[in-house]
């Protein structure tokens, strides 16, 4: 069975979208990071013995943003003496920020669906996934350039979790819901009133 040119053409042109929106959204959320946090996260730096003692100190202000941006999907930074994660949100003080991805993939996965035309839920999941190959492209990326000193975000969650889950998760839930508005519109619009 094979696929006419329409519905090729249009799964290149979802599939484009996807990856230009999931980078996209990738830099506003670093950038929206930077703006309402940089500050915060310098004094939390400098005033914590512990970062101070790793070098944190002297981390570039773009990198230890990136810290928190990764932070803010839930995924550690291991500092070079450490077991453990730190939680540079919460040392911080910027909580908000943990709402900043879910709510920029929402948009993201939605803006797909919309731009693509879906019709209907399933169409719309479908669409919103594909936020995920951009997204999961720059986390990997920008985990590996924020590493400073040895300080750097969990590899391996920063792909997994930040790359993948969250804008599958979230780029599936935004797509689906602009699926299920346009299949109601639609309904609407076809259904006889009388």
């Amino acid at each position: 069975m094979s696929q006419s040119p329409h519905t090729e053409s249009s799964g290149t042109a979802t599939m484009v979208y996807g990856v230009i929106i999931g980078v996209s959204v990738y830099v506003v959320g670093y950038l929206l990071t930077y703006a309402t946090a940089a500050s915060a996260v310098n004094r939390a730096v400098r005033g914590n013995v512990r970062l101070a003692d790793a070098g944190a100190a002297f981390a570039p202000a773009w990198k230890a943003v990136g810290w928190v941006f990764y932070d803010a999907h839930l995924v550690g930074t291991r500092l070079p003496d450490a077991s453990g994660h730190v939680d540079f949100v919460g040392l911080s003080g910027v909580q908000f920020l943990y709402l900043v991805p879910p709510l920029l993939l929402l948009v993201a996965g939605g803006t797909v669906a919309y731009l693509t035309g879906v019709d209907n839920p399933k169409a719309g999941v479908q669409a919103g996934l594909t936020i995920a190959i951009g997204y999961l492209l720059f986390a990997i990326i920008g985990a590996i350039l924020v590493s400073f000193v040895g300080i750097q975000p969990d590899l391996l969650r920063a792909a997994v979790v930040a790359g993948i889950v969250y804008p599958v998760a979230f780029g599936a839930i935004g797509g689906g819901l602009v699926g299920v508005l346009r299949a109601d519109r639609r309904t609407l619009t076809e259904t006889p009133l009388w």
